[in-house]
């Protein structure tokens, strides 16, 4: 592989690893608020987080194949 070819490689990786990191701090926060929510009994406002939570979960699932892609070709 062409170490500009490399470079770029290495740069998706970091911005891949990036945006997960940043999904990860999201879904902890949509976990606190989840719970807040619970604790002053408003279940329905629970339930959107809780959504929400599933749909960032998806999306770093995503991220995380794409990441296993570009490691594989390093």
């Amino acid at each position: 592989m062409p170490l500009d070819n490399k470079i770029k490689t290495l740069h998706k990786t970091f911005e891949l690893r990036s945006e997960i990191a940043d999904l990860h701090w999201h879904w902890d926060t949509l976990i606190k608020l989840e719970q807040s929510f619970v604790d002053e009994e408003e279940y329905e406002k629970a339930q959107t987080a809780l959504m929400q939570r599933a749909t960032v979960t998806k999306r770093i699932s995503k991220l995380e194949k794409q990441l296993k892609k570009y490691e594989d070709t390093l």
